[in-house]
């Protein structure tokens, strides 16, 4: 026997497995850890575990109740005899009605059978997933917002920076998937959206700065030009149509 507590994050969304549950000083394994240890799988030294997902909800191999418990009357067998051999078995039910459907990052409807199938497979293989230090996104932060803060100090271009942004966006992301693939969590969000925020900061500070220059050099070149002549100046560069001597 073992618990089957399901662990909510900050968000309700469940992420991780419980390895075992102090009750009045008591260490009670959980079913996943009970299991491993029984078959004499190795249980990390945790007090839970974060899981690594295997495909998409409902997507582990499963047998309804009802196909078996026709089968079981039958003279005939229909199924393998030997179908469950060397299995792992887990029975749980999938119905909305049981409510035992949990919100999990595949599914917000994901059966909690899953999540504790999940949990065993990933001892059983020595997967879970492992996050990087907190500094590692804390650090990549800083050095968006530093370069962000050196581009636009050099005048590189409102244009040219968003689109060097975008890109070292993608980038960042591109690696965040490849090690999720690899079982190692770099959450990026936060760092990206720091350094999109103070783009944007920036980018109205740098507009508002050019203006009030602007009405500036406008309001000081019309005491001495036509208005009409300064605003061609301003606007175009330059003078509309060709001079003519009279």
């Amino acid at each position: 026997g073992g618990t089957i507590n399901f662990l909510e994050d900050e968000d309700h969304v469940g992420r991780r497995y419980a390895l075992r549950t102090t009750v009045r000083g008591w260490d009670v394994p959980s079913l996943p850890a009970r299991v491993a240890l029984d078959l004499g799988y190795g249980v990390p030294d945790a007090a839970d575990l974060r899981l690594a997902w295997r495909g998409a909800s409902r997507g582990l191999p499963a047998v309804s109740f009802s196909d078996l418990y026709e089968d079981f009357g039958r003279s005939q067998k229909k199924r393998p005899a030997d179908e469950f051999k060397g299995k792992i078995v887990v029975i749980g039910a999938a119905a909305a009605g049981l409510g035992d459907l949990r919100v999990t990052p595949l599914s917000s409807t994901q059966p909690g059978v899953e999540i504790l199938a999940t949990a065993i497979e990933n001892l059983k293989n020595g997967r879970a997933m492992r996050a990087w230090p907190a500094w590692v996104p804390f650090g990549i932060a800083l050095l968006l917002v530093g370069l962000l803060g050196a581009a636009f100090a050099k005048n590189f271009g409102v244009n040219r920076i968003a689109a060097g942004l975008a890109a070292a966006t993608a980038l960042l992301l591109a690696f965040s998937w490849f090690l999720a693939g690899r079982l190692a969590l770099l959450p990026l969000l936060a760092p990206l959206g720091a350094a999109w925020l103070y783009y944007f900061a920036a980018a109205i500070a740098a507009y508002l700065r050019e203006r009030r220059a602007r009405e500036e050099a406008i309001a000081m070149f019309s005491r001495f030009v036509n208005p009409h002549v300064v605003k061609q100046l301003m606007e175009r560069g330059g003078l509309a149509g060709e001079g003519r001597s009279r």
